[in-house]
């Protein structure tokens, strides 16, 4: 009885644990999406450099979202997709 037990409660601890971590690299790329997403709105006082960063960035996190296989995949991916073009846009008026 003690195995069984020890047994279900070690693999109760990994199913767990590899949720949390789903969960967690779930997140990480959500974070990013609205962060930078998010600084639309200060596009037009951002320095050249901050809005390179930006188009280098989202392009980037348009490589993982492809990656991912969620059913809100499209919709992130052509948010991003304007938000990029909108700082590139931005980055070719200050030029």
């Amino acid at each position: 009885m003690n195995r069984k037990w020890l047994l279900c409660m070690v693999l109760l601890f990994f199913v767990i644990v590899s949720a949390g971590a789903m969960v967690s690299a779930d997140e990480t790329w959500k974070e990013a999406f609205d962060r930078i997403c998010g600084q639309t709105a200060d596009a037009s006082s951002l320095s050249p450099g901050t809005l390179s960063g930006l188009v280098k960035e989202s392009r980037e996190l348009e490589e993982k979202i492809r990656k991912l296989d969620i059913p809100s995949r499209k919709v992130y991916l052509f948010r991003l997709e304007k938000c990029r073009k909108f700082f590139q846009y931005i980055l070719d008026t200050k030029k």
